[in-house]
C-alpha cells in the first residue's frame, strides 16, 4: 500500500488496496498515478482514429505555413520560373496544384503550391512565372513577387484557429470544476470512507445525430468528518467502461472534504 502525503487525519495513514474512484480523472491527486486504462477506454478507438486524422492534417499544413514563414523573415530575392505541371486532386473538396522549376546559381529547384482555380486555368505547362525564393536556402519559395501568400497558410490558420476556439470552450467549460477541486484541495483534506452501494444504470443523452447512450455509475458512501460525526451521501458519474463488469459493493473511497456541506467523493 502507498502513504498518503499530509492529507487525511494524519501522515500515517495508507491508500487501502480496494480504494476505488468514482472518477478517474482524480486518481492522480490521491496516489501520484494515472488510470490510463480509463483514458484509453473513455476515448476509444474513435478517439485514435480522430489523433490519426488530425495528425496527417497537420503534417500537411505544417511545410506551406513553414515555407511562408522563412520567406517572410529571410532575405528574398526573385526570379523567373517555368511550370512543368499541373494536376487537380478531386475529393471532397477539389485542389488544384501547380508545378515548377527555377534556377539560382546554376542549380535547378522544382517545387509543387497549391493554386487557385482561376490561376490554374490561366497556366499551362511550359508558362513563365516570377517566382520568390530565399537567398540563403533556394529550397524555400513561392508563387509570385514578395510578400505573403495568404492562400498557402490559410488552411494551417482556420485549423489553428479552430483548435484554440474548441481548446478554450472546453477549458472554460471545465473551469468551474477545476476552481473548485484548487480552492477545496486548499481549504480542505482527504479523507478515507466507505462503499455502502453503487448501482449502473442506461441513459440516453441528447437528440438526432448527437443523441448517445451513457452508463451512469451512483455510489452510495459513508465516511467520519473530523468532528467525528458520520455523514452519508450519494455521486453520481459517467463510467462507459464500466458497462459490462461489476461494480464494488464494498471497499474504500476518498473523500475530498472542507465542512458538512462542501465535500465531494473522489
Amino acid at each position: 500500500m502507498t502513504r498518503y502525503t499530509n492529507i487525511g487525519f494524519g501522515e500515517t495513514t495508507h491508500i487501502p488496496d480496494d480504494l476505488f474512484f468514482l472518477n478517474p480523472a482524480n486518481q492522480y491527486m490521491v496516489t501520484g498515478k494515472r488510470d490510463y486504462r480509463y483514458i484509453r477506454s473513455k476515448f476509444g478507438c474513435a478517439g485514435l482514429i480522430v489523433m490519426m486524422f488530425l495528425s496527417v492534417f497537420i503534417a500537411f499544413m505544417i511545410p506551406p505555413f513553414v515555407n511562408e514563414m522563412r520567406l517572410l523573415m529571410m532575405e528574398t530575392n526573385t526570379t523567373e520560373g517555368s511550370v512543368i505541371n499541373l494536376r487537380i486532386s478531386s475529393g471532397r473538396n477539389t485542389s488544384y496544384y501547380l508545378t515548377y522549376t527555377f534556377s539560382v546559381n546554376n542549380r535547378e529547384y522544382t517545387r509543387e503550391e497549391s493554386i487557385t482555380r482561376s490561376e490554374y486555368n490561366e497556366r499551362n505547362s511550359g508558362d513563365w512565372v516570377t517566382i520568390t525564393y530565399a537567398k540563403g536556402d533556394p529550397t524555400s519559395s513561392h508563387l509570385g513577387l514578395p510578400g505573403m501568400r495568404w492562400m498557402a497558410i490559410s488552411p494551417f490558420l482556420f485549423f489553428a484557429g479552430f483548435l484554440i476556439v474548441m481548446g478554450g470552450v472546453l477549458f472554460l467549460s471545465d473551469l468551474p470544476r477545476r476552481r473548485r477541486i484548487v480552492r477545496m484541495r486548499r481549504d480542505g483534506q482527504l479523507i478515507l470512507g466507505q462503499i455502502k452501494s453503487t448501482n449502473g444504470k442506461m441513459v440516453r443523452r441528447g437528440s438526432g445525430k448527437s443523441r448517445r447512450t451513457d452508463y451512469d455509475v451512483t455510489l452510495f458512501y459513508e465516511f467520519t468528518n473530523p468532528d467525528h460525526i458520520l455523514l452519508n451521501s450519494k455521486e453520481t458519474f459517467v463510467r462507459n467502461d464500466l458497462k459490462n463488469r461489476n461494480l464494488p459493493n464494498h471497499g474504500s473511497v476518498t473523500v475530498l472534504y472542507v465542512n458538512n456541506d462542501d465535500f465531494m467523493v473522489l
